[in-house]
């Protein structure tokens, strides 16, 4: 039988994806159709049934932590009235959840260490410019970060 900190953590859990699921409902992208409304609505929904109902080989935090990482993924990594609207309310309801500034670690290491940190600068740099997140200085800065992992990744070095 789980535990009380699997149980508490999986309600939190459970109670985020709710959140989301009216998130994109309430704030569907302009590029979305009704059809990958339902289809993130349909995966949100499948991952909070697995938290809730999973067997007791998979009641672990470490479980919920891989579930956790998906669940808020793109709200972590993205922008605009639908994440602020996720955020506020993950706060209202007094959620232990944090939007984590992947960008403000990269740029206190001063280093792109990996594909993912890469991919995930060149996707965000601008919304979170446009969204006032990061200034025109930091821009410039992971800018260079860029280029130097390209160089990295491609043998050159810079001189």
């Amino acid at each position: 039988m789980p535990g009380s900190v699997y149980i508490q953590q999986a309600e939190s859990l459970a109670n985020a994806i709710e959140i989301a699921i009216d998130a994109f409902k309430k704030f569907p992208s302009e590029n979305w159709n009704m059809g990958h409304v339902c289809r993130l609505i349909d995966t949100y929904s499948s991952w909070e049934k697995t938290v809730l109902n999973s067997g007791p080989r998979y009641k672990s935090v470490e479980s919920l932590s891989y579930t956790s990482n998906r669940v808020f993924s793109f709200f972590q990594e993205s922008s605009g009235d639908i994440v602020n609207y996720f955020w506020q309310q993950i706060k209202e309801n007094n959620l232990p959840f944090e939007r984590e500034n992947k960008l403000d670690k990269i740029l206190k290491r001063q280093k792109i260490k990996d594909q993912a940190e890469y991919d995930f600068v060149t996707g965000t740099m601008v919304p979170f410019q446009l969204d006032g997140i990061i200034e025109d200085e930091e821009v410039m800065i992971l800018g260079r970060l860029m280029l130097a992992y390209e160089q990295e990744q491609s043998g050159l070095t810079t001189v």
